[in-house]
């Protein structure tokens, strides 16, 4: 196994250069004492004071002050590798908490932080937890004569193979199951471990074992530490294993349990490092405009590289919501594939909205394998507004590849996939109204130039032709006397098989409907629909049909039909129906209100459509915003969960030692140090709980000037000892607002303590409230603005992203702009934040007034 005693200088010169230290040297711990093994950053004579140091010591501090010891700094940092036998050694005037763990990373093998600079990834060699678990089962070999073994790590409710001797390469990485039986459970009661016939082992432990047919005895040792069991080791041969050898091997693995632990904690940092840095890369996609194509491309690229699969899909709901198909078309040029949703396994996770992992089709699932050699499959719906917009699938050759851990992860991506499909298709929808707007423009002047009513009807057949590339147009108009529509105006690709003269019944088909009801039509499939006509010579698949004329006056129809199914849009209707809107006066004949109503319609559209941007482009920022701090509240949740137990564990041994020690230990500075971060780090833990889950509320109208005073008391003191200037403008008597006050008085504390803190030498505070309006709805605000530094462009849009902050290291967690912009969204609200910097920053809170009659939630 790798060690810190194989660093290399030039490597050493990494470790100083990402932690910020002075110098950086290996030790290796021997019977007759400390040795040096490599060294940079220290002279000759500085090697060898370190050298004369380390020989007049036997146990090493963490953190120690050196300052008169010759070495050029004040804190001499020590850190032992798993086995404690060689130490990573730095020297620094002071480091960052993110460079201690930098240098931890280092020595235990763990992977390096990703904000570490480039080129530290070749220490990734010295941090390798799949040589630690080599390292473990050589270890209990060495113990147990074998002819094959394997070392599997706890994750979650799972084993997974991680070292295998003499055992299928298909072993490794598999899951050992549980075949619905208690065995399982019964063998990690017995931490001496339990000796097994063939058959047996093969009923408990499942696939990777089923694979090994020729031995016949099996010992399975759970590797324990306390009462959690971090791993399970396996031996198998052909002839029957000894009681003695059974307690040789159990000593064995209490002896590499805790290299086992280690290398599991590894590789889970490992897996939370990958999976918070693909959430950043699938983030990062909104800031591209990228059409649905090409992001599902990115998409399942990024799954291909971050999940253990050879398949990978972003699949959408079809127009007619029964099927999914893919968002990317195959590169060559295939028919893409459809997924009913009634008989399909990722049809069943759009329907019922939960993420669905199957690690073996055969063994363990109601549908067929998707394709021919897939084993393992997993996959996570899109949701956005509690409705399932598409799946992210994933697929494996390999039975068992995805873990419980692949499961949340992909879990969280496909959250965080959803804003950004929403994103596409609202970006998509405003382009289509600026072309329609364009379109709209071109058949005003077409209708204001055409003479009379026929040409009119031909002028809008064709404008409708060429927008709905449609393969027949009719502009069909009532015929009183014989109470039928005549087609006047005709078009499309295949208007050459239309009869000519063609009449229909006014009663019949979509037209009819149309007519009678006063409403438009929209016929997906038209072999399923009662409601279309056939037209001689013609097979239709799919038309919409809106009526023209006023309420109660319905003086004809527009039609339009194409080949395929599914072919028209609800966007292709709404055209069609603003197309109405102006062709009906045209086609009611001349007059000098003609114009004039054409000219109002068409500045109505421009209106319309400048007011339908506005709010777009808002919409988009809000979805976008909203989808990451949901996904990475689902991470966030992970972690803390992860993290909780075993920093409350820390805290609360360190607390019963420093009872039963002496004030003037001289561990008790160390201690004590422990026992801060232990608690500042649950604090941590806290607020990412605070910020991913939902939290019982109460909502009750409420002033909201009373709850912004209340917050403004609570840090005054703060305030004027910070030399903070206090400005207070309230709107009279606000309308009320339906909020918790609880967690309103959170967001307003947070704004205020940040204003605050972006003074520190002093400065004005000014809190202001009034009513306003925003897309004609009315909302109460809430500003909090400083005469701090301000904050600059590039971070303005970042602010509300989750751990994003701009205080200083160690000063700020980056979630409490997060925390309140999401209890904000909760209240059906939104944050505005507006800087120059070096003029201070405003922080506006939009909260909608409370109807009339509003009653506790």
């Amino acid at each position: 196994m790798s060690t810190p005693a194989d660093i290399l200088p030039e490597q050493l010169k990494q470790v100083c250069k990402a932690a910020g230290a002075s110098w950086a040297a290996t030790a290796e711990r021997r019977e007759e004492g400390w040795q040096l093994r490599a060294a940079h950053g220290l002279s000759a004579a500085r090697l060898k004071v370190l050298s004369d140091w380390l020989a007049k010591r036997g146990d090493l501090k963490s953190r120690q002050p050196v300052g008169a010891a010759g070495l050029g700094v004040a804190i001499l940092y020590a850190i032992p590798n798993a086995d404690e036998t060689v130490w990573l050694l730095a020297g620094a005037n002071e480091l960052k908490p993110a460079s201690k763990a930098a240098l931890q990373a280092v020595a235990l093998g763990l992977v390096l932080p990703p904000e570490l600079p480039p080129g530290v990834e070749q220490l990734m060699t010295v941090a390798n937890a799949g040589l630690m678990f080599d390292e473990a089962l050589a270890r209990l070999r060495a113990a147990l004569p074998a002819q094959a073994a394997l070392l599997a790590r706890r994750s979650g409710d799972e084993f997974r193979v991680e070292a295998i001797w003499q055992m299928p390469k298909t072993a490794l990485g598999a899951a050992l199951l549980p075949s619905g039986s208690p065995d399982l459970a019964t063998l990690l009661e017995q931490p001496e471990g339990v000796r097994l016939e063939g058959d047996v082992a093969r009923r408990v432990f499942g696939l990777p074992l089923s694979q090994a047919r020729k031995f016949t005895h099996w010992l399975a040792l759970p590797l324990m530490q306390g009462r959690r069991t971090a791993g399970l080791a396996v031996f198998s041969r052909a002839t029957e294993f000894t009681e003695e050898e059974q307690a040789a091997a159990a000593r064995a693995a209490r002896g590499v349990t805790g290299l086992v632990r280690r290398a599991a904690a590894a590789m889970e940092a490992l897996q939370v490092l990958e999976r918070q840095q693909a959430l950043e890369e699938a983030a990062g996609l909104a800031a591209h405009e990228l059409e649905l194509p090409e992001l599902a491309r990115r998409l399942q690229g990024l799954m291909l590289k971050r999940f253990p699969a050879e398949n990978a899909e972003l699949l959408v709901l079809s127009r007619d919501q029964k099927c999914l198909e893919p968002a990317a078309p195959a590169r060559n040029g295939a028919q893409p594939e459809r997924y009913p949703l009634d008989s399909t396994l990722v049809g069943a996770v759009a329907r019922i909205g939960q993420t669905v992992r199957i690690g073996n089709f055969a063994r363990q699932s109601q549908f067929a394998s998707p394709r021919r050699g897939v084993a393992a499959k997993l996959a996570a719906p899109l949701t956005l507004h509690d409705q399932t917009i598409g799946v992210l699938s994933l697929e494996s050759r390999r039975p068992d590849a995805f873990s419980a851990a692949d499961e949340h992860a992909l879990t969280m991506l496909a959250r965080l996939a959803a804003g950004l499909v929403e994103n596409v298709r609202l970006r998509n929808a405003l382009a289509g109204r600026g072309a329609a707007l364009l379109q709209l423009n071109e058949l005003a002047r077409q209708l204001n130039a055409a003479a009379g009513r026929e040409s009119a009807a031909q002028v809008t057949a064709v404008w409708m032709a060429a927008a709905l590339s449609a393969d027949l147009v009719l502009v069909m108009m009532a015929d009183d006397a014989r109470a039928e529509l005549v087609a006047e105006g005709v078009a499309g690709r295949r208007k050459a098989e239309l009869p000519s003269g063609l009449r229909i019944a006014r009663e019949l088909g979509a037209p009819g409907e149309a007519l009678q009801y006063g409403r438009s039509v929209l016929i997906h499939d038209a072999a399923e629909s009662g409601d279309h006509f056939p037209v001689t010579g013609w097979e239709a698949g799919s038309a919409l049909c809106v009526p023209l004329g006023v309420e109660g006056q319905w003086r004809g129809v527009l039609l339009a039909e194409r080949a395929e199914s599914h072919a028209f849009s609800a966007e292709d209707l709404d055209l069609v129906e603003t197309a109405a809107r102006l062709a009906q006066h045209a086609l009611a004949g001349p007059g000098s209100a003609r114009l004039t109503e054409l000219a109002a319609a068409n500045q109505n559209l421009v209106a319309e459509l400048e007011k339908r941007k506005q709010a777009q482009v808002l919409a988009e920022e809000r979805l976008v915003r909203s989808a990451k701090l949901a996904a990475v509240g689902e991470m966030a949740a992970g972690v803390a969960h992860e993290l909780n137990n075993p920093l409350t564990t820390v805290s609360g041994f360190t607390e019963l030692i420093l009872e039963q020690m002496t004030p003037d230990s001289p561990m008790r500075a160390d201690l004590e140090l422990v026992l801060t971060e232990a608690r500042r780090a649950r604090a941590v833990v806290r607020r990412l709980l605070d910020f991913s889950r939902p939290s019982d509320v109460l909502r009750l109208p409420a002033d909201l000037n009373d709850e912004l005073t209340q917050a403004l008391s609570l840090v005054h003191h703060m305030a004027s000892t910070s030399g903070v200037e206090i400005r207070v403008s309230l709107w009279s008597e606000l309308p009320p607002v339906r909020i918790d006050r609880n967690q309103m008085q959170q967001v307003f504390l947070n704004l205020i303590h940040n204003a605050v803190q972006a003074m520190p030498h002093g400065g004005q505070l000014t809190l202001h409230t009034a009513v306003q309006q925003q897309d004609a709805l009315d909302f109460v605000t809430a500003s909090v603005q400083d005469t701090g530094n301000g904050i600059r462009a590039e971070d303005l849009d970042k602010v509300f992203e989750p751990f994003f902050t701009t205080k200083p290291s160690g000063q700020g967690t980056g979630l409490g702009l997060s925390v309140s912009y999401g209890i904000v969204a909760e209240h059906g609200g939104f944050i505005d934040a507006f800087s120059e910097e070096g003029r201070g920053a405003t922080f506006t809170v939009w909260l909608p007034v409370a109807g009339p009659g509003a009653t506790d939630e």
